[in-house]
């Protein structure tokens, strides 16, 4: 896992490989369909935006603060996912709070067998961040999305009679 984590990015530079990509028509994984290509630039426009606009709450930044033993997160992602644009800057924001947070990112379908290490029932649903210590022993993971949402979207999928409008 440690040789994983020290190949994967900061989050700098994941925003730059992003944008570069952007610029030469693509995005990360196989599918550069023109659909997926519009996932990407529209991600790409929500994190700018939440790099900008997000804060942490004071009590989450006391209690990362605290934290006082050497943590690596590892959090998959792929440019093209929503829940990833969504949640990452808020990930990356969180692991700047303490110097003995590091953070690595890395994309899911390069790395297939540590996927399937963290489905989401059955599913290689992302973003997935894992906790290791300093060891690399697994600490908590956490993902694609926060636990009511994931409520909500699961309740939403098991009713076939529910519309999309009756679940937004």
């Amino acid at each position: 896992m440690k040789d994983t984590f020290d190949k994967g990015l900061i989050y700098k530079n994941y925003r730059d490989l992003v944008n570069q990509w952007l610029l030469e028509g693509k995005t990360s994984g196989e599918n550069h369909s023109p659909s997926m290509l519009d996932y990407t630039y529209l991600n790409n426009k929500r994190m700018d935006r939440l790099d900008k606009t997000s804060k942490l709450s004071e009590a989450l930044i006391s209690s990362l603060k605290q934290i006082i033993t050497k943590q690596h997160w590892l959090i998959l992602v792929e440019a093209w996912c929503g829940d990833v644009a969504q949640n990452l800057p808020a990930i990356a924001r969180m692991a700047e709070q303490n110097k003995n947070i590091e953070l690595s990112i890395i994309f899911r379908d390069e790395n297939n067998e540590i996927m399937n290490e963290y489905l989401t029932q059955g599913a290689r649903s992302i973003p997935k961040l894992v906790i290791f210590d300093e060891g690399f022993n697994e600490l908590t993971t956490w993902g694609p999305r926060p636990d009511p949402v994931q409520d909500m979207l699961l309740a939403q999928q098991n009713n076939p009679n529910e519309t999309y409008q009756e679940y937004a």
